[in-house]
This record gives structure tokens, C-alpha cells and sequence, in this order.
């Protein structure tokens, strides 16, 4: 668990106790407009997003974001080999406070610790709110590319971002063959 008291906000892993407050998350067409899947209808829905995100190996950097009281208001990972990519969601009441900054801050802190040589980040360029949170936590805008987003089987354009913890880290080039433009 990392716990930022300042912020009032801890990141720990999402059990099966907050199945209920992750499907308030991932039922909200708002909060999952620009996520690359589609939103929960059913709590069972849930459950399997939840096997396949939260559960073994693969999850070691995928944290819930609660309240110091324990409710569940986003979540937020960082995939562990590769492009060692960033994501997060948030619940939309909690928007505009900094919250996804703080808590990308807090496992930025702790993956460094863990060794993971840099983090990289895309968003839709629609999405101009999340860009400025990669911004905001020292991320550079690396170049943009274009995908057919899967399932939902759509085109769009990603800003790629990246952040280095250690020297000589060259920029991620997983999506270079897609870019469209380059800084």
C-alpha cells in the first residue's frame, strides 16, 4: 500500500471486497470514453475485468486509487515490461483535484525504487485532460501515432509521452510505426 496523507489518497491492490465500487467505475460511459474497452454493464462484466487486470503475475504495478476511507474513486497501473505504459481512470466527481497527478506521482516514486527504467504514456488527442496530467508529473510529449483502437474498433490518434528514471533511456519505440509526428 502507498499512502500519500497529504493528498488523502492511498494506492493498494483492489480485492474482491470493492467488485461493487470498481463497476460504479467501469459502468460510467463518462469516465470510460477514451479507455480502450467497453463499459461494464454487468457485475459480472466486472469480475471478469478484474481476473484479467488485478489477479496474478501481471498486475504487480495495478493499484486501486481510495480515500483514506476506503472508497474506491480510480484506479491506476503501469504494465510491467515493454512499454512499462501508464494508465488510470478516475471517477468524475474527483476530477480537476490533482488526484491522478498525486497518485501517478506516489508509484512513480515506488516502480523507480523497483528498478523499471522509464514509463511511457499515450492518450487520445481528444483527451487533453489526461495529456496534461502526464505533463503535470514530468512526462515529454515524444510523438503521435494512429491506431484502430480494439474492441472498439475505431481510429485515433495517440499522443505518446514518456519519463526517465535512469540516464541514456532512449525513447520507446513500440509505436513509431504508426507516428505520425515527431518532436
Amino acid at each position: 500500500m502507498l499512502i500519500d496523507q497529504k493528498n488523502y489518497i492511498k494506492l493498494a491492490k483492489i480485492e474482491e471486497r470493492h467488485l461493487l465500487q470498481l463497476h460504479h467505475l467501469l459502468a460510467d460511459p463518462i469516465v470510460n470514453l477514451y479507455l480502450p474497452w467497453f463499459v461494464s454493464k454487468t457485475l459480472e462484466d466486472t469480475k471478469k475485468f478484474y481476473k484479467q487486470r488485478y489477479l496474478g503475475e501481471n498486475a504487480l504495478y495495478y493499484y486501486g486509487i481510495f480515500t483514506l476511507e476506503e472508497e474506491l474513486i480510480g484506479f491506476i497501473n503501469i504494465e510491467r515490461e515493454g512499454s512499462y505504459e501508464l494508465g488510470y481512470a478516475l471517477k468524475k466527481e474527483y476530477w480537476n483535484q490533482s488526484i491522478v497527478s498525486n497518485a501517478t506521482k506516489l508509484l512513480f516514486d515506488y516502480v523507480k525504487k523497483q528498478g523499471v527504467p522509464f514509463v511511457t504514456a499515450t492518450h487520445d488527442e481528444k483527451n487533453v485532460a489526461s495529456g496534461m496530467v502526464m505533463k503535470k508529473v514530468g512526462m515529454k510529449y515524444c510523438y503521435s501515432y494512429d491506431e484502430i483502437v480494439q474492441p472498439k474498433n475505431y481510429k485515433v490518434r495517440f499522443c505518446m509521452y514518456q519519463i526517465n528514471f535512469c540516464e541514456g533511456i532512449e525513447i520507446y519505440q513500440g509505436y513509431l510505426k504508426n507516428a505520425c509526428e515527431k518532436k
